[in-house]
């Protein structure tokens, strides 16, 4: 009876030892393979360690990363250092671009402050009118601009925008200038005109500081040396006033301005009180005709040229 328990308790037990042997045999099995496959990941991640594409690298080491926990186990005696291998080159790239991130956020840094520098250099120089200078500094700022490496992304742009708009202001300018430099030069032959026509208007008599200004020869002097100062300016040799018979001519009362002309420089200084009121309409007629409209034509320099420069004698 004791042999009969026997038999059939050996019979169960190497039924099942033979399938705990065959479980064991199927998951070592799987195991060497698994430890295969992980190998092959560090060989894989050992390869790109060295890489210097941030991005690309850094999105395959973490798929890497990904696929590596989708591994079962290993052989026994094998987790540790295949792990530590595994984990060793991936932190040896991190660790890199760590550093790398680092060194060119200090860069970025670095090349913000020369930009700045440099748009700061342009928006001093962008409503500049010494011309040919402001323009050849400009054109040297732009020139520094380009040796300046990056900035950090999310700056970019703006600082871009800064400097391209400071420099767009200066040559928008730049092209504009003769046009900006005749309106100058008309709004001061403007204000002249306004100031002569404000003493021509104040009755004799007046002691508005104005007619004091009026009765006043070298005040009144004055004037007419800006006056002339204004023609040469405007590139006037000569003007000339005279009788006409034209109704294109410039002056329509040839005989005031004459007479004003005249007695200004017959009678001079000593008696200009007397005759304040004609030379400012002569001055009047002067400037409006020709520093400001320009209008002066050859024809009408007919009877009388006189030199601009008798004014001042």
């Amino acid at each position: 009876r004791h042999m009969a328990m026997w038999r059939r308790f050996k019979t169960v037990q190497d039924e099942v030892y033979a399938r705990v042997s065959a479980f064991l045999s199927s998951q070592n099995e799987e195991r060497a393979t698994n430890l295969s496959r992980k190998q092959a990941l560090c060989d894989r991640v050992a390869a790109l360690v060295d890489s210097t594409d941030w991005v690309q690298t850094a999105a395959e080491i973490q798929r890497l990363q990904s696929e590596w926990k989708t591994i079962g186990p290993v052989s026994r005696g094998h987790e540790k250092a295949v792990w530590e291998r595994f984990r060793a080159a991936c932190d040896q790239f991190f660790t890199r671009r760590h550093e790398d991130l680092k060194r060119r956020k200090e860069e970025w840094a670095v090349n913000l402050t020369k930009k700045e520098s440099l748009c700061e250099r342009a928006e001093a120089l962008a409503q500049s009118t010494d011309w040919d200078a402001a323009a050849a500094q400009v054109k040297q700022l732009q020139a520094e601009w380009k040796t300046v490496g990056p900035v950090r992304k999310s700056k970019s742009e703006a600082i871009w925008q800064r400097f391209r708009g400071a420099c767009d202001t200066f040559f928008q300018r730049y092209a504009q200038r003769h046009d900006t430099a005749r309106a100058e030069r008309v709004a001061a032959r403007e204000a002249i005109c306004a100031e002569v026509e404000a003493l021509v208007a104040l009755p004799d008599g007046s002691d508005a500081p104005a007619r004091q200004q009026l009765d006043n020869p070298e005040q009144l002097h004055a004037l007419a040396q800006r006056l002339s100062d204004m023609a040469d300016e405007a590139g006037l040799d000569v003007f000339g006033v005279g009788e006409h018979h034209r109704s294109d001519y410039a002056v329509s009362a040839p005989s005031v301005v004459l007479g004003a002309l005249a007695l200004w420089r017959v009678l001079g200084r000593s008696r200009v009180a007397d005759t304040a009121g004609w030379i400012a309409a002569a001055l009047l007629l002067v400037a409006r005709q020709v520093l400001v409209q320009q209008a002066m034509t050859a024809a009408q320099m007919h009877l009388i040229v006189l030199q601009i420069k008798l004014l001042q004698s």
